[in-house]
C-alpha cells in the first residue's frame, strides 16, 4: 500500500456502541501489548514526513436551536493499580500513565531537532475558558510525589519560560499556598 487506506471501519449510524473494541482479561499479561503502532524508517529516506502519524479527531457542530451540553474526553487514558488482598500482599506500581519521548541521535551529518515534547494549543478566543493544563494531585502523604516536577539538564537555556504578552490584568504566575513554608 503506497496511498489510500489499508483498513477502514465506517460506523456512521453509531449511537452508543463501540466501533472497535480490543479487550483482554488475561491475569498473566506481562510484556504483551493490546496494540502496537510502529513506523520505523531506516535507509535513504525519500520524502519528508508531514502530517500526523496517528490522528484522533473529534468534531461536533450543532446547527439546531436546542441546547446541547457536551462533557466528554476526546482521548482518555486511565491506569488503575488496585491492591485488594488483606495485609500480606504487595503491589508495586511504577512507570507512567502517559510517556512522551523524543529521541535525537546524531551519528553523522547535521541534526537540528526543535520538536516539542508536548504541545498544547487552546483556541477559541473569548469563548474558550478551559485550562491548557489542569493538574489535580490528591496525594496528601509526606512521601507522596509532586504535582509537577521539572528535571532539567541544560546549562544555558531557561528551565521555565512564561510569555504573557497579551496579559492586561492579573498575574502571569501565581503560587498560592496555605502553609508558612513554600520553598526549601
Amino acid at each position: 500500500l503506497t496511498t489510500g487506506i489499508g483498513q477502514s471501519i465506517v460506523t456512521n449510524a453509531l449511537t452508543t456502541g463501540t466501533a472497535l473494541n480490543i479487550s483482554a482479561t488475561s491475569l498473566g499479561l506481562a510484556a504483551g501489548e493490546l496494540a502496537n503502532f510502529d513506523h520505523t524508517a531506516s535507509g535513504t529516506i525519500t520524502a519528508a514526513k508531514t502530517g500526523k502519524l496517528i490522528d484522533v479527531t473529534s468534531s461536533r457542530t450543532h446547527t439546531g436551536s436546542t441546547t446541547i451540553s457536551d462533557d466528554y474526553d476526546a482521548l482518555s487514558i486511565v491506569r488503575s493499580n488496585i491492591m485488594n488482598e488483606g495485609t500480606t500482599g504487595t503491589l508495586n506500581a511504577a512507570g507512567s500513565t502517559l510517556r512522551l519521548e523524543n529521541v535525537s541521535t546524531q551519528t553523522a551529518g547535521a541534526l537540528a531537532d526543535t520538536a516539542h515534547g508536548l504541545e498544547i494549543v487552546m483556541t477559541g478566543g473569548t469563548e474558550a475558558g478551559g485550562d491548557g493544563i489542569n493538574i489535580t494531585h490528591t496525594n496528601t502523604t509526606t512521601a507522596g510525589g509532586n504535582a509537577l516536577e521539572i528535571t532539567a539538564s541544560q546549562t544555558t537555556a531557561n528551565v521555565a519560560l512564561i510569555t504573557a504578552n497579551a496579559l492586561t490584568t492579573g498575574t502571569a504566575f501565581i503560587i498560592p499556598h496555605t502553609t508558612s513554608v513554600i520553598a526549601s
